[in-house]
């Protein structure tokens, strides 16, 4: 009965070493895969987009100047311009297949400025009207717009100068009207301008690469002769995101739970050796227990180790031969206890006879000074 008992008790703590194990394996096998992936060269995404814009300038009919649309490489006459045709485009492309999410704004700005004496040009009026807004998101690894549909972005649009002038030259009427009421004198030194701009924003969400271009043109409206300066930043833009490094901190918190499984797993193995050297030193003790209360007639129990410098000492396998010893020369059985094992000694000549009980097997030697900490836990 007893040794059905310690035999269900041995085949706990193996569970709880072998549980321990799995837990550990389990743990590392996800761990080191996140690892690899991180480390994996090449393992990136990339993104490459550029804003286009284009205009064309469209002459009234008349016999100078008989090429429609005039070659843009010319500057042009004010008085003879029927409209500006200003077309907008946005392209990008990606490494992989991502929800790409955008936005897209068109909008004009009039501005008149005042050419000051320092050489400033203050804005001292400004309208904004926005022609466009649009936004969406797609899926896939390229966005081409040209605004082909009315709610894609970009496209074509159709700017009036003489529009712009006559909102120019009511304001030069009423400011002129006004300086004749005051009485005051002096020139006008104002100048009008037309800001056209694009906006386009793209987000790879999974990724996050995200950028913004602007780009559009300045159109002088007061000056007889006049050409469109681009504005904003010319080309595009290039990106690169390590996924790995992106990986690595999405999954941070799968990571430090498989590390604490890990962690746990060690320390059930560590428990179960421990209890299974603890389990050994029980038996152990009492052993010597009984040796001690059976023989304790040939048995002196000595209080310091036994000092055999002096002596060969030659091990025994079993109580019983230092015993014979004992009897058969009549000498006494000299023992000595400590907290790691109990030794029984019988000195012949310059010969030692021991038979040693170790408390802790060799094999747990490791965590000796753990044992009697797991014992107090029960």
């Amino acid at each position: 009965m007893r040794d059905k008992k310690l035999g269900k008790k041995l085949m706990i703590k193996l569970i709880i070493i072998a549980t321990g194990a799995l837990m550990i394996i389990g743990a590392l096998i996800p761990i080191g895969f996140f690892a690899f992936a991180g480390m994996e060269e090449g393992l990136s995404a990339t993104g490459n987009g550029r804003s286009d814009i284009s205009f064309a300038v469209h002459y009234i009919e008349n016999e100078m100047f008989p090429e429609n649309p005039v070659p843009s490489n010319l500057h042009f006459l004010r008085l003879f311009t029927d409209f500006i045709e200003i077309e907008s485009g946005f392209s990008a492309s990606f490494s992989d297949e991502f929800e790409l999410v955008y936005t897209y704004t068109s909008r004009t700005r009039f501005e008149i400025t005042h050419a000051t004496v320092g050489g400033g040009n203050p804005v001292i009026f400004q309208e904004t009207n926005e022609l466009n807004r649009i936004s969406g998101r797609t899926f896939g690894n390229s966005v081409n717009f040209r605004g082909a549909k009315e709610d894609q972005p970009g496209g074509t649009y159709i700017i009036n100068l003489h529009d712009h002038l006559a909102a120019f030259n009511e304001f030069l009427e009423y400011h002129e009207q006004q300086m004749e009421a005051a009485g005051a004198t002096g020139g006008r030194n104002f100048s009008a301008e037309l800001f056209i701009e694009f906006t386009y924003t793209i987000l790879a969400q999974p990724v996050g690469i995200h950028e913004t271009l602007t780009r559009g043109y300045r159109i002088p409206i007061s000056s007889e002769v006049f050409t469109l300066e681009p504005t904003g930043a010319s080309g595009g833009f290039t990106a690169e995101v390590a996924l790995g490094n992106n990986a690595q901190g999405i999954e941070a918190g799968v990571i430090i739970g498989l590390a604490a499984v890990a962690a746990a797993g060690a320390l059930l193995i560590f428990y179960g050796l421990v209890k299974l050297g603890a389990e050994k030193s029980s038996s152990q003790h009492a052993m010597t227990h009984g040796i001690l209360k059976k023989y304790s007639g040939e048995i002196i129990v000595a209080l310091a180790p036994l000092d055999l410098t002096d002596h060969k000492i030659v091990r025994v396998g079993e109580f019983e031969e230092v015993l014979k010893l004992s009897i058969n020369l009549n000498k006494h059985i000299t023992c000595h206890k400590s907290s790691q094992k109990a030794e029984f000694c019988v000195i012949v000549d310059d010969y030692a006879y021991s038979y040693q009980i170790d408390y802790i097997s060799p094999d747990f030697a490791p965590i000796n000074d753990y044992v009697h900490f797991f014992q107090s836990l029960g």
